[in-house]
């Protein structure tokens, strides 16, 4: 394990380190003498985001007014997140519907946003619930549209023309610099079929239902999960359904803006460090397929809306060197199709030795193991990208929505695997030490070949920055400036870095490493040796590998469910690894004391208040400033929700 914690630790000092830590505010839970896990959250949202920038033309009293009504829609969001009450009426944010060039009509800023400030909360025309992890077809929504359509208030049919507004001329389509033009999100294609084609009042007049539901639908597989938890109730349902402001928002590979549904309610804030009054409000398409190289992106994008995106990162990566890039799709290729199957199998045995089984533990890596490796990964590589046809095919046919599926990412579907294992043996088997010792080489030599890669990047962007320092600015200035005029308003994005977008291309491997870590500490704690130099290299490899996948989330992902669910793991495992638990200790004697007082409580390590300070990061950004016992209610709901994703 300590090759392994070595190159997990030089792949992690590459990223941002800068942490704000702010001074922690205890809050106590209710009446209890308990402190909570959330004690340690800060509620100060500069220090959770850092500092923001003001615009000097904004008058008192309009800061004032917007104040209070941002005040007002707080409140409503909070009752929607804590009792399951939806807003009485739509809540929609400082944004105009705007002509957007090469991408039809999107949402723009009116005013400068802050991180966690809410963009809008609004109900939908039409939505279909089912089971958790099991989305209605779209197809369901269709059929439900052509149904009711008569019936449908006329607001509602209205807003529904509205999204069928016709293919983009090509006049409009020429404005945009950008090397394709993706169509708005409520633009349908030309091929389209229309749905009643006669004229009349209350008659669709050739409004095509499977072109609106293809390019304005969104659906899951499941709802926010701690606003579920909080609201009590029926447990967190999948949806797909249509929401008629959320519709105009077009796509980013690292977008500014992060949603989600609580009940029926959309609900987009943003989440950059400064949304620029001006900027493009934009959300991502691509659900976990956001954590994948530009390649497997855009496959994505073209076979489900028939678009190739051109945003900011798309063109940082599509610079990458050529080696780099290939080297990055090797990874990813080997990270989902090699490794996280070899993780999936090793679940296998488990569970077979857990059972009893013969043949258990030995079956997973048998004589031919290395054969049967290579072949398995050629033909995936071969199958992944360029095999997109089949995808393509489909998705002609069926009908598409924004995030049909999350997308689950390799450690995620490795995860779901030994999950199964685990919950037929309270305890790892004693044959986990050596098949995690097996994979050690493969993942040690992936990440190797990463740590070299972009040190290198980074050596030669540094290098030309001392060179001449005006070179940094200039390309900095260029890029924005090609940025304004491909988006035209941009998209208010600090411009990433070519180190990050590498970075961000390598996630999968990131989480693999991870949980590798992870399982070598628990099997080292298993033999007794959870003390020992193996049991702390691994958790310190484990805890790296699980920062460094929280920063590459924090470039593209802010906000992400997924990055508030790493959070609550980081600060959960350092909470037991430092054996701090918030306490007033022996209470009650010294000068703390005094009338039966309690002494105050010590103050918490400095791993768990970097731990905490993401968190409270990760959680502005997705609910906005929480503050006193709503922030304390929804640190635990975040925490108790992440135990089934980890």
């Amino acid at each position: 394990m300590q090759c392994l914690g070595r190159a997990v630790v030089k792949y992690w000092a590459l990223l941002p380190s800068q942490i704000a830590l702010a001074t922690p505010e205890i809050l106590r839970s209710g009446r209890s003498s308990y402190w909570a896990l959330s004690a340690v959250i800060t509620t100060s949202s500069t220090a959770a985001c850092g500092a923001f920038s003001t615009s000097a033309a904004n008058s008192t009293s309009s800061q004032t007014s917007d104040a209070s009504t941002s005040s007002q829609d707080e409140s409503a969001c909070a009752a929607l997140y804590f009792t399951g009450t939806a807003p009485a009426t739509d809540i929609l944010g400082p944004f105009s519907l705007q002509s957007i060039p090469g991408k039809g009509r999107g949402l723009v800023a009116q005013r400068e946003l802050r991180p966690g400030e809410l963009v809008m909360a609004v109900q939908p025309i039409a939505v279909l619930h089912g089971p958790q992890d099991s989305m209605p077809s779209p197809d369901s929504l269709l059929d439900w549209l052509e149904a009711t359509w008569q019936s449908m208030p006329p607001h509602h049919r209205a807003a529904l023309r509205q999204m069928f507004v016709g293919r983009p001329t090509a006049s409009t389509a020429s404005d945009s610099q950008r090397p394709t033009d993706q169509p708005t999100a409520s633009s349908p294609p030309a091929s389209s079929a229309a749905v009643g084609g006669s004229s009349g009042g209350d008659s669709t007049s050739g409004l095509d239902f499977r072109a609106v539901v293809s390019y304005n639908a969104y659906g899951d597989e499941y709802e926010d999960l701690p606003a579920a938890d909080l609201r009590g109730g029926p447990p967190p349902q999948s949806h797909v359904g249509l929401w008629p402001y959320f519709s105009n928002i077009n796509h980013a590979c690292a977008p500014n803006c992060v949603h989600y549904v609580v009940g029926s309610t959309m609900v987009v804030r943003a989440v950059q460090q400064v949304v620029h009054e001006g900027s493009e409000l934009l959300i991502s398409y691509l659900g976990r397929d956001d954590l994948a190289p530009r390649q497997v992106r855009q496959a994505v994008l073209q076979s489900r809306y028939g678009f190739r995106c051109g945003c900011a990162r798309c063109r940082t990566e599509e610079d990458l060197p050529e080696e780099l890039q290939s080297l990055l799709q090797q990874l990813y290729d080997r990270s989902r199709h090699e490794l996280a199957p070899r993780f999936e199998r090793l679940a296998s045995a488990a569970s077979a030795a857990a059972e009893g089984l013969d043949g258990g533990a030995g079956a997973l890596y048998g004589e031919n193991d290395e054969d049967d490796e290579d072949d398995e990964a050629a033909a995936a590589v071969d199958g992944s990208i360029t095999g997109g046809g089949g995808a393509a095919a489909a998705a002609a046919t069926e009908v598409a929505v924004k995030v049909t599926t999350p997308g689950l990412t390799a450690a995620e579907l490795a995860k779901r695997a030994l999950r199964k294992a685990s919950s037929s043996s309270s305890s790892p088997p004693p044959t986990l030490g050596s098949q995690l010792a097996s994979l050690e080489p493969r993942l040690e030599e992936c990440a190797r070949q990463l740590h070299l890669a972009v040190q290198e990047l980074q050596e030669e962007d540094e290098a030309t920055e001392d060179d001449d320092p005006r070179v940094g600015a200039a390309s900095t200035a260029t890029t924005a400036s090609a940025t304004s005029a491909a988006t035209a308003p941009s998209s208010g994005r600090q411009p990433l870095t070519r180190v990050q977008v590498a970075q961000a291309a390598a996630y999968q491997l990131l989480e693999l490493l991870h949980l590798h870590a992870e399982l070598t500490a628990a099997a080292a704690a298993a033999s007794g040796g959870g003390g020992g130099a193996i049991g702390g290299r691994a958790r310190a490899a484990a805890a790296g590998a699980l920062q460094a996948c929280w920063h590459v989330l924090d470039a593209i992902s802010r906000g992400s469910e997924l990055q508030v669910f790493q959070a609550c793991k980081l600060l959960n495992d350092a909470l037991q690894d430092s054996g701090y638990s918030g306490g007033s200790g022996s209470g009650g004697g010294g000068k703390g004391g005094g009338k039966g007082g309690a002494a105050p409580p010590p103050p918490p390590p400095e791993a768990v208040r970097e731990a905490a300070s993401l968190l409270g990061q990760s959680l502005l950004a997705r609910y906005g400033p929480l503050r006193g016992p709503q922030l304390s209610r929804m640190t635990q709901a975040a925490i108790r929700t992440s135990r089934g994703f980890f």
